[in-house]
C-alpha cells in the first residue's frame, strides 16, 4: 500500500525518541532523561502520585497496539491512536522528575526526544486515519 511509509517513518521516528533527551534539567540546562529511560521506568510514576507522567506513559501502548494491528480498519484501533496522540501530549504538563532514590525532584522541560516521540504519535494517527477512510482517499486518486 502507498501509506505505509507514514507508518514505517513513524516508528523510525519513535525509536529515535528512545536515543534522544526527553526531558532536560531547567536548573542545569542539561539532559537528563532519555526517551528509553522515560519509556523503561515511566509506569513507575504511578508511586509518586505523577498522574500526567503516568498518563503519558501509556500513550506508549496504545501506539503500539494501534501500530501492531496497522492493517486493520477498526474504529477501535483508531480510538487508540488518538488517544495515544492527546495523552502524549499530557507530558507538556510534567514539571518535576524524580533523579535518585533519595526523592529528589528537579524541575524539567520538554526537549527533542519529546517532540519526535510526539511526532511519531501523530504520524501513526494520520496513517490510522487514512487506513479508516482508504475508500475516499483510493476513490480520489483515481479520480485524477
Amino acid at each position: 500500500m502507498y501509506l505505509k511509509w507514514i507508518l514505517w517513518t513513524s516508528i523510525i521516528f519513535y525509536l529515535i525518541a528512545c536515543f534522544l533527551n526527553a526531558f532536560k534539567d531547567t536548573k542545569n540546562n542539561k539532559g537528563m532523561y532519555k526517551g528509553g529511560v522515560c519509556l523503561f521506568f515511566g509506569w513507575m510514576s504511578f508511586m509518586f502520585t505523577d498522574w500526567f507522567a503516568l498518563i503519558a506513559w501509556f500513550a506508549n501502548i496504545l501506539y503500539w497496539i494501534s501500530v501492531i494491528n496497522y492493517d486493520k480498519t477498526d474504529l477501535l484501533f483508531f480510538v487508540f491512536s488518538i488517544s495515544s496522540i492527546l495523552s502524549s501530549c499530557l507530558a507538556f504538563f510534567i514539571k518535576k522528575l524524580l533523579i535518585n532514590e533519595a526523592g529528589t525532584y528537579v524541575p524539567v522541560k520538554v526537549s527533542w526526544g519529546f517532540y519526535f516521540w510526539l511526532t511519531s504519535m501523530v504520524m501513526g494517527g494520520f496513517y490510522r486515519y487514512f487506513i479508516q477512510y482508504q475508500d475516499i482517499i483510493n476513490s480520489l486518486f483515481n479520480f485524477f
